[in-house]
């Protein structure tokens, strides 16, 4: 949508030969010329913004697609709100007459003929709208139903563990009640991990670690941004909110910045000054989480940290991603270029086997619950 200066010129606003509307923005681009009935044209002297709502209000009905109504609020709230339908929110997943008797094969068979490709505008829209991430609403809301760049690790988890316990799992279902799906698939030992990816407002988490993680990052990112600044040519940081893959809409991830320089290009950016160098002589060496390569810190490519940053290099499709951990004493920065693809597969077949099933029907959460 383009930018508008918000003014228009009033005496534009008119009625065309009396058999159509025109109005026309400030800027003279956009022009609505649609023929409608002589009576319905509603009969109003317009004279500033508020009289301007009062005819936008009775021309909406008659005319939708208007240019004022894409500009002049609150219409052209309205109007942003619409372009959010499914498969934008999966939360409209949710059908009642399912939930209540489609059985899991019917539910799973249901989801895989569901389109959930998404416009590379809708992708845009919803990144820019969730830049404030856990502070706005629309971030949980994008969020829920789609695999994030912090819980890939989990995901991989569960397949790891299957193949290597698979009896394990068949107990833990057994004992959920879910035993009707055992003998085929075994994507739902692990509730929980549903429930937050499907419900991620009602499983936020908040500890001393993470509030200090929190309160501090932006101390982080402006001594980040202190050191690239020197080192780089016309070095920016701009805010990032959720990126949706728009190969695999249903993963997606919340960088902490998106970075800009003329030499490098642009690349996603992933920091932290974790709890455990809150100490002042903590250094960046009792981080467990790094390791000594040929005399160098690398971050472990079996942590969940590495998961993380993948997937977001992935979902950005940015060429490099920086990890910058900061601490009092020191500091580690770590660029990397490499974008696994391992976890399509696993990614994909937790989304639709067991995902959708809970979205649509509620099918693993409806039936622990009902063992209790």
């Amino acid at each position: 949508m383009e930018k508008y200066s918000g003014v228009f010129h009033l005496s534009k606003v008119k009625l065309f030969r009396q058999r159509s509307l025109v109005i026309t923005s400030t800027c003279g681009k956009k022009r609505t010329h649609v023929h409608i009935e002589k009576w319905k044209l509603p009969k109003k002297k317009v004279h500033d913004i508020a009289s301007l709502r009062e005819l936008l209000t009775e021309v909406k009905p008659i005319v939708n697609n208007c240019v004022s109504l894409m500009v002049v609020r609150p219409f052209a709230d309205e109007l942003k709100a619409e372009r959010f339908k499914f498969p934008l929110t999966y939360k409209q997943l949710y059908d009642e007459i399912m939930a209540e008797h489609a059985t899991y094969d019917e539910l799973v068979e249901y989801g895989w003929k569901l389109q959930f490709n998404l416009k590379r505008s809708n992708i845009t829209l919803i990144e820019e709208t969730t830049r404030l991430q856990s502070k706005c609403a629309d971030w949980f809301t994008y969020r829920a139903g789609r695999i994030t760049a912090s819980n890939v690790r989990a995901v991989r988890n569960f397949f790891q563990l299957f193949e290597i316990i698979p009896e394990l799992i068949l107990i833990t279902l057994s004992l959920n009640n879910v035993t009707q799906v055992c003998g085929v698939r075994s994507y739902d030992s692990n509730v929980s991990l549903l429930e937050k990816l499907c419900y991620p407002e009602s499983y936020t988490f908040t500890s001393k670690y993470t509030t200090y993680g929190c309160n501090h990052e932006k101390i982080a990112l402006q001594n980040y941004y202190e050191i690239m600044k020197d080192q780089h040519v016309e070095f920016i940081v701009n805010p990032s909110g959720l990126v949706i893959y728009k190969k695999l809409p249903f993963l997606a991830a919340s960088p902490d910045a998106v970075v800009h320089c003329t030499c490098c290009g642009a690349g996603v950016l992933e920091i932290k000054w974790p709890y455990c160098l809150k100490a002042a002589d903590a250094t960046i060496s009792d981080l467990v989480y790094l390791d000594d390569q040929d005399g160098q810190n690398r971050l472990k490519k079996e942590h969940q940290y590495y998961y993380q940053v993948q997937t977001q290099l992935m979902c950005t499709e940015l060429p490099y991603a920086d990890f910058f951990v900061w601490s009092s004493k020191d500091f580690h920065m770590e660029r990397m270029n490499d974008c696994f693809d391992i976890i399509r597969n696993k990614c994909t077949s937790f989304f639709f086997n067991s995902i959708v099933s809970e979205l649509i029907g509620k099918w693993f959460t409806r039936n622990r619950n009902s063992a209790k």
